[in-house]
């Protein structure tokens, strides 16, 4: 008799941790869910630079608990910084995933592959540039 009453015990608590177990890895997906920004195809790209659209140069992920994410790599912030380059008759916007807010167009056109000084680029862990835009 005791036994039977001793194996109630026994379900009830293998119940409960797993009902807990579940709460937190399904709270896991939902915190680490990532919403993917697809790096566009080389073929639509003439297309999206005549139609003034942004230009995805690489895939990047927006992550729910307000991150982003490229590569092995997470982001505080995604910036959108426009500038018009030296003697340009456009402006451009660079879509850049960064840890710092404190970026001037100068920075990233320079580190978008313009310059030929390896100290105007940027580490890929700190500041990564994901696409532009071309416009008037």
């Amino acid at each position: 008799m005791k036994s039977i009453l001793n194996y109630r015990k026994l379900v009830f608590w293998i119940i409960i941790v797993a009902l807990v177990a579940g709460i937190a890895v399904g709270g896991y997906f939902i915190v680490n869910q990532r919403i993917p920004v697809e790096q566009t195809p080389n073929e639509q790209v003439g297309e999206k630079i005549k139609n003034e659209e942004f230009v995805f140069t690489k895939t990047y992920y927006r992550q729910i608990g307000g991150l982003w994410a490229a590569d092995e790599f997470t982001y505080k912030y995604r910036l959108e910084i426009t500038g018009r380059m030296i003697n340009s008759p456009k402006n451009i916007t660079y879509v850049v995933l960064s840890n710092t807010k404190d970026l001037t167009f100068e920075q990233i056109w320079k580190a978008s592959g313009y310059s030929s000084s390896l100290s105007d680029y940027f580490e890929p862990k700190d500041v990564l540039i994901v696409g532009y835009r071309i416009f008037l």
